[in-house]
């Protein structure tokens, strides 16, 4: 979800959907500092994956 509206629209379908289902609905949320949302850190995870966890021994 790119901006606010869109995730507060979003929070409000998920508590009416909550209510008319008698459920509750714990939401977890990840710090904004978190690694997920950082491009960077996504790089370096997709990286790790390619490489299978091998030691880069030189940068040719």
């Amino acid at each position: 979800m790119e901006n606010s509206s869109s995730r507060t629209q979003f929070i409000k379908r998920l508590v009416e959907f909550a209510e008319k289902s008698n459920i509750k609905i714990k939401l977890a949320y990840y710090p904004p500092y978190h690694s997920k949302y950082n491009p960077i850190e996504r790089v370096w995870g997709a990286y790790e994956n390619h490489i299978s966890g091998d030691i880069m021994v030189s940068a040719q």
